[in-house]
């Protein structure tokens, strides 16, 4: 195994530790530190593209390069030309558009990546002349590679999770009591006042197990309960019957009458239901 085979194995590693909850601003910089080190790299930094008007320097080794501002649709055609491509440079070519940032070395890597869905522009830069072996490039190529891999996954997870938040809220707050059962074997979830009326501790997510005796506890308090197990077997026996007028009269300490409205889900590729309940 060649001594960048060896590195790749390593860079690979260390990524594989990171946590893609975390974000863009966490993990570039740990990656350049980490590649700095891979490479004997004099210069690494990341080229955050702020707005239409501003691209900023962030991360940067030197440090007195930190926070220096570029013109983006310079920086826009570049990548344009690329192909948004990594670009060695093993001789650093006059008049480039990183001029003022490469003026005392020799050869750079210009790393384009993905980051939230923008790009950014890593830079790898070194005093002396490199080769840039075969090898090099290969270990260069796999580390952009794992890099957006990371990004990607952590801009999915981290959207995913946001909108997870925006639905539980918009749940909490809706007047009716939202259960949902999972088709599956999965966990269930319950809203804030389905919670209430089935008797559970807390919102969100319930075994099977747990959902299934609270339900079942809940008819037990039905005061036509015989109507509402004759509807139901109706519906479990015709899976696409969505029931309509279906009325749940809940006796005990506080008596009340519900509306029933239970939707069929695909989950996962299996079937789900999500109940409804309204005073």
């Amino acid at each position: 195994m060649s001594n960048w085979e060896r590195k790749a194995v390593l860079f690979m590693d260390h990524t594989s530790k990171w946590d893609i909850s975390n974000d863009c601003d966490l993990f570039i910089p740990f990656v350049l530190d980490l590649l700095r080190g891979n490479t004997s790299a004099y210069l690494t930094l990341q080229i955050v593209m702020e707005d239409s008007y501003t691209a900023r320097i962030k991360n940067a080794t030197p440090s007195f390069l930190e926070d220096l501002a570029f013109n983006p649709s310079r920086l826009d055609g570049f990548m344009e030309k690329h192909r948004n491509e990594l670009v060695f440079w093993r001789d650093i070519p006059q008049n480039n558009v990183f001029d003022h940032l490469l003026l005392a070395l020799s050869s750079a890597v210009i790393m384009p990546i993905e980051c939230n869905g923008k790009h950014r522009l890593m830079i790898f830069g070194w005093s002396g002349p490199q080769e840039f072996s075969e090898s090099f490039r290969d270990f260069v190529t796999l580390a952009q590679s794992r890099i957006n891999d990371i990004l990607n996954q952590g801009y999915s997870h981290n959207t995913l999770q946001r909108t997870g938040d925006r639905f539980a809220a918009i749940l909490e707050v809706i007047p009716q009591a939202v259960i949902f059962i999972d088709g599956n074997g999965m966990p269930g979830w319950v809203n804030h006042k389905a919670a209430r009326l089935l008797g559970l501790h807390h919102t969100g997510e319930y075994a099977p197990s747990e959902l299934s005796d609270a339900m079942g506890a809940l008819r037990s308090r039905l005061v036509n309960r015989d109507e509402v197990n004759e509807r139901a077997a109706e519906i479990f026996n015709n899976p696409e019957l969505v029931p309509e007028n279906w009325i749940w009269n809940v006796g005990g300490p506080e008596p009340a009458k519900y509306r029933v409205c239970l939707l069929p889900l695909e989950v996962r590729g299996g079937r789900g239901m999500c109940g409804c309940l309204r005073k």
